[in-house]
């Protein structure tokens, strides 16, 4: 995946609302907290308003509904969107609109979603070059490989990284381990993916949600078919659009499985390290060294180098069931026993104060 700096820019707004006391609240925490990202100007007179639209350029012009009759003096090359009272409404008379009153940084996302949706070609945030990709997997089931790249991406976090986690897998579980406000989900990005419309890259930033430990993610799809929708070709896309959203400083990938097409890509292009889960029985054992030759067959077939990037975690490590193998192919990373009594969000913050976890870096 090649990684490059994009042009950076911000969104103008145009803002008509006869509540001159809401507007300027709004501006004022707009230009707090996100003014690298917006422009905004407030209007409450019909003709400045028309005037100023006419005179420069703004990307997206927001009006209040009960003035939906000044979207005619709104340019063909400006986006046009409608200020309502209720935050449940999407759609007024063929205009996306924005509910008022809901939290600042939901207005924030609707605008930058409706934006996306309406301007393809256009970059909002540049990449970040240095963007560092781990993908965490495994050939066995039930070897918590889930909980411990959640666990890690905790752990990238409270490190003061910027951290994003990408869960590919059909039956993805990133609600049992993170939550955040916010609306849409992966579906929303696969459906961006698609469309030749939407800007990937914007759409994600309208999609994104950050959890209280500082983890950023998308919600898991609203049905686990639409994941089946996305294709092995998407994923490049799909990662680059994730790097430029928002700069990340790592990508936390959770994807399992038998060697499919989409986990053999990641491991030869689209990664930097590969964190490969085992809790060490005698068939996750057996299973990972199948898995490493199956490996070294696509290294010589693909001329490339894979299982240098690869470490193995033991996890779920029982002293009665577990056993350490003598000799493994890639570096040991360590281990974790099994931790009883909790699971989801409890499960993966005790993973990521695990004295392990610097290891993985």
């Amino acid at each position: 995946m090649e990684r490059q700096k994009g042009r950076k820019m911000r969104i103008n707004i145009a803002l008509f609302d006869k509540d001159t006391v809401y507007a300027n609240r709004l501006l004022k925490i707009f230009q707090i907290h996100y003014a690298k990202q917006i422009t905004l100007k407030v209007f409450s007179d019909e003709e400045t308003f028309a005037s100023e639209l006419k005179a420069q350029f703004f990307d997206i012009a927001i009006i209040d509904q009960e003035f939906i009759d000044l979207r005619s003096s709104v340019p063909d090359r400006t986006v046009v969107a409608l200020f309502v009272k209720d935050n449940l409404v999407e759609m007024v008379e063929q205009i996306p609109s924005i509910g008022k009153y809901q939290k600042v940084e939901n207005i924030y996302k609707r605008i930058v979603g409706i934006y996306a949706d309406n301007s393809a070609g256009v970059k909002l945030r540049g990449a970040a070059a240095g963007v560092s990709t781990i993908l965490f997997t495994s050939a066995q089931g039930g070897a918590g490989t889930s909980s411990l790249a959640a666990g890690y991406a905790i752990y990238l976090a409270g490190q003061g990284q910027k951290v994003f986690y990408l869960n590919l897998e059909t039956f993805g579980t990133a609600n049992c381990f993170f939550r955040g406000d916010g609306n849409g989900s992966f579906s929303d990005v696969i459906y961006a993916l698609k469309s030749k419309n939407v800007n990937l890259a914007m759409k994600l930033q309208s999609l994104i949600k950050r959890d209280d430990s500082g983890v950023e993610f998308v919600d898991e799809c609203r049905n686990a078919f639409d994941m089946v929708e996305l294709k092995d070709s998407e994923i490049p896309e799909l990662l680059e659009g994730i790097t430029t959203a928002q700069g990340y400083d790592v990508i936390v990938i959770d994807y399992s499985g038998t060697l499919t097409n989409r986990q053999q890509t990641l491991l030869k292009d689209y990664v930097d390290s590969v964190v490969y889960v085992s809790d060490g029985s005698p068939i996750g054992n057996s299973k990972f060294l199948k898995f490493c030759e199956a490996v070294r067959v696509i290294e010589k077939r693909e001329n490339t180098n894979i299982l240098s990037k690869m470490g193995l975690i033991y996890n779920r490590y029982s002293s009665k069931t577990s056993k350490q193998l003598d000799k493994v192919p890639i570096i040991l990373l360590g281990g974790i026993n099994r931790i009883e009594g909790i699971a989801g969000r409890d499960l993966v913050y005790e993973l990521s104060k695990h004295e392990m976890m610097p290891n993985i870096s």
